[in-house]
């Protein structure tokens, strides 16, 4: 009894292993600009490593 639960959680750790990732896809994040008439970011990475964001939108 003991080898057949031990089979079927290997075969379970197989079978799960073997999925591969969904979230893995070739397209690019696009964001949803519904009601916005102008959008735009900035991304500044400053000597000491310090990234700052600043993002603007008019609606």
């Amino acid at each position: 009894m003991k080898k057949l639960i031990t089979l079927i959680l290997v075969l379970i750790l197989i079978f799960t292993m073997a999925v591969p990732a969904l979230g893995a896809q070739d397209e690019p994040a696009m964001p949803y600009l519904l009601n916005t008439k102008l959008a735009s970011a900035k991304l500044s990475i400053s000597d000491t490593g310090l990234a700052e964001v600043v993002v603007t939108y008019v609606k």
